[in-house]
């Protein structure tokens, strides 16, 4: 099968999830596949090279292939990433919003991997969880919602407005929030 050409069977969706360490990539899978001990979240060790989950809904089924989020996985990722083109219907790209130290490194990921899209010249669906958006985040981080505006902005400039992409305000603690993208 070439690059991007979509799976035969339509009750199955590979889901590439992309982002950089410790952004929550894993726990937010372990939420998509309904894991609620606390344990489980607790022992989470770093994602070394890749990591591929399915989650079954009824007839459908969706391969989350999480790569790791380390410097030379990321770095890894870019120079082979047709290799994990074939299939994929979507990417995840997950974004830690309380390491503010980071916005521009995950910015600068973001923005490789859309130009990676777009050479490659694939139609593939985008969402962007602004993970980590707890409750009480604007007690920890008082500026944090202007911090995150300002970040959908810059997000808003580097994903192309013919590439299809939804925003997400995710945390393990609440339901997802939807950002408008256009």
């Amino acid at each position: 099968m070439k690059n991007g050409e979509k799976n035969q069977d339509p009750n199955k969706k590979k889901i590439l999830v992309l982002g950089l360490e410790n952004s929550g990539k894993t726990s937010l899978i372990l939420n998509f596949l309904g894991k609620d001990n606390i344990m489980e979240y607790i022992s989470l060790v770093p994602t070394l090279k890749d990591n591929i989950n399915v989650l079954r809904k009824g007839d459908s089924s969706f391969v989350l292939w999480e790569l790791g989020g380390q410097e030379k996985y990321v770095k890894e990722c870019l120079e082979n990433f047709d290799n994990y083109l074939p299939d994929t219907e979507e990417l995840f790209f997950i974004i830690d919003i309380q390491d503010v130290e980071k916005y521009d490194k995950a910015l600068k990921y973001l923005e490789e991997v859309v130009s990676k899209l777009r050479s490659s010249k694939l139609t593939i669906e985008i969402t962007i969880f602004l993970h980590k958006n707890d409750h009480d985040l604007s007690e920890k981080i008082p500026q944090i919602t202007n911090m995150v505006e300002n970040l959908i902005l810059k997000i808003k400039s580097i994903v192309p407005a013919n590439f299809y992409c939804e925003i997400y305000k995710s945390s393990l603690y609440i339901s997802l929030d939807k950002v408008h993208m256009y």
